[in-house]
């Protein structure tokens, strides 16, 4: 019989295990998706969804589509590019 307390533990491993795979983002560059979308670009900068998507409304941030309001996509080259401060 398991205990309400190796129970409570157990829920708070899974817990960690869980928050740590949502924030887990591929440290290798070679292993992102060729087009990053606002969670990918919070991912990796460890912002928030709502600040990634502010950022890349702002000028000089590379968009694919530079009107795009809905479904914005940065090739991860050009964003690499961009936070390294070169051109967009």
């Amino acid at each position: 019989m398991v205990t309400l307390a190796e129970l409570e533990v157990r829920v708070a491993e899974l817990e960690k295990q869980v928050a740590s795979h949502m924030t887990h983002y591929p440290e290798q560059f070679n292993d992102w998706p060729e087009f990053l979308g606002t969670a990918d670009v919070a991912r990796v900068l460890r912002i928030n969804r709502s600040t990634a998507i502010r950022l890349m409304k702002q000028d000089g941030f590379p968009l694919l589509i530079p009107d795009a309001r809905r479904n914005m996509r940065v090739n991860k080259y050009r964003f690499l590019d961009w936070l390294r401060g070169g051109s967009s």
